[in-house]
């Protein structure tokens, strides 16, 4: 299907206007489009750390580091666990791979994905 392409540039244009913030998302499919349409922004991408075996090859070589800090950018369908209110972006997903999916954006600091573990 079309549009992984498309969100992969919409998320790498968030986190370079965000100071390229470091890119955490939990949907192998996102991370996997990520690595290849981002390549070459130079941007820091990461996968959950695995709570035992590695689901998948970007848990296994990417894991969130746990010393990380600064800002985040955190792509998910489900919002972080974080004390601080959260403000989606809204990811533009119709009509393409991941509609209905309700991905969404997530500017936040590293320490609240830390404290979630």
């Amino acid at each position: 299907q079309l549009g992984r392409a498309e969100l992969s540039r919409q998320i790498v244009t968030l986190s370079q206007d965000a100071g390229n913030a470091p890119i955490y998302a939990d949907n192998r499919d996102v991370l996997a489009d990520l690595f290849y349409t981002g390549r070459n922004a130079g941007l820091k991408i990461f996968a959950p750390r695995p709570a035992g075996r590695a689901r998948n090859h970007y848990e296994q070589r990417y894991p969130l580091p746990q010393a990380l800090t600064g800002q985040i950018l955190v792509v998910s369908a489900i919002p972080p666990d974080c004390p601080q209110p959260l403000a989606p972006i809204t990811l533009q997903t119709a009509n393409g791979a991941y509609d209905g999916d309700g991905l969404a954006a997530y500017l936040i600091d590293a320490g609240c994905l830390n404290v979630a573990d």
